[in-house]
């Protein structure tokens, strides 16, 4: 009996340390650059896995009266800061001082190409905008022409957003028009394009990942930075491949072909993370940030750019926060500010399935 003890003993404190282990290697995940390991990111998406097995392994030492709980305890506390990037626990009260509501959305060109196979996609996506009411509008994946049928920006002028920043990305027959677009209810004082791409990007373009503008309100000037950072470009081949590998039927060269996407996102996401942190860093101003940055509240993208920011989800948001709505669980669409902004209230993720991305809305206060 007691041999059979100890060998129950030995197997639960062997599994326990390897999920410790495990736990600080998807840490690792958080502060090293992909450009070093290419696919180190991918812990990240395993982390939180990880995090539950270490909580579960304290819960069982405890209820056995076994000090063997500190062992998962103290990493768990190591890990605690990415940790509490990942799930938010309750929001800021309403506040009655003057705050300016934002909103990033990511529209994926407003459902161009009818990927949602719904007619009335782009009325919906307004109907949410007009809904929200918000003061400022970052968009990714922006698209307009200058014909009756899909002019989105003449739509959002008459809405009350008659100030805007455009940063094209692509332009087809003169009136075809797309790239990243900040809308204002408030004046714009000064723009600037930033962050454009070393290497071409899915159109055999250079595009400018990245867009700031000044906004005059009644009292304040504030500068707000619209990122979208490097797409892993998945169609509907490389969706296919995530269901296949979700039922263990995994097929060599798609994974590979899936893997080499990765990779490169990975890759190109860090140094514009690396690029935009140095831009950041000389700011003399408040700012807000918005965006898309196609990765985890515990990756080294999401914490190299947060460095001494707030971040409007944890503040007072609630839950995990999902923003992406092909994969569950990821939250990669972000309101940052600086820290003279006193809090964030009332941040919302809107469940509007149009897009692949969900909305994300909060009220700032100066």
């Amino acid at each position: 009996m007691k041999i059979f003890q100890f060998f129950i003993s030995f197997f639960s404190r062997t599994i326990n340390i390897i999920g410790v282990f495990g736990l600080l290697a998807c840490l690792s995940a958080s502060y090293i650059n992909p450009e070093k390991f290419s696919l180190i990111p991918l812990l990240g998406f395993i982390f939180p896995i990880f995090v539950l097995i270490n909580i579960l392994f304290v819960l069982i030492w405890i209820i056995r009266l076994r000090c063997f709980f500190l062992v998962s305890l103290i990493a768990l506390i190591i890990c605690s800061p990415q940790i509490f990037h990942i799930v938010a626990f309750g929001k800021n009260k309403p506040t009655e001082n003057e705050t300016l509501k934002i909103m990033s959305y990511n529209v994926r060109n407003f459902d161009l190409y009818n990927w949602s196979e719904n007619l009335s996609a782009q009325d919906q996506i307004f109907e949410t905008i007009g809904a929200e009411n918000p003061d400022v509008i970052c968009f990714q994946e922006f698209y307009s022409d200058t014909t009756k049928n899909f002019n989105t920006i003449k739509r959002l002028q008459k809405m009350g957003y008659r100030h805007y920043i455009f940063a094209k990305e692509l332009i087809l027959r003169n009136t075809d028009e797309w790239g990243i677009a900040t809308f204002s209810k408030f004046p714009i004082t000064h723009s600037e394009e930033l962050l454009r791409q070393r290497d071409p990007s899915f159109y055999r373009k250079f595009p400018y990942k990245c867009i700031y503008t000044d906004i005059q309100t009644k009292e304040k000037t504030f500068r707000i930075f619209n990122v979208h950072l490097q797409s892993v470009h998945f169609g509907k081949n490389e969706y296919e491949v995530i269901d296949n590998i979700k039922k263990n039927d995994i097929e060599e060269s798609a994974t590979k072909t899936l893997l080499k996407k990765l990779q490169v996102g990975f890759q190109k996401r860090a140094n514009q993370a690396v690029a935009l942190r140095e831009i950041l860093d000389q700011q003399t101003q408040p700012y807000i940030l918005c965006g898309d940055f196609n990765d985890l509240p515990n990756s080294f993208v999401y914490n190299t750019i947060s460095k001494d920011l707030k971040d409007a989800f944890l503040q007072s948001g609630i839950g995990i926060g999902t923003t992406f709505n092909r994969i569950p669980l990821l939250r990669i669409d972000y309101i940052l500010m600086t820290k003279d902004f006193i809090k964030s209230s009332n941040f919302k993720v809107i469940k509007n399935p149009i897009s692949d991305h969900y909305p994300v809305v909060a009220d700032i206060q100066f």
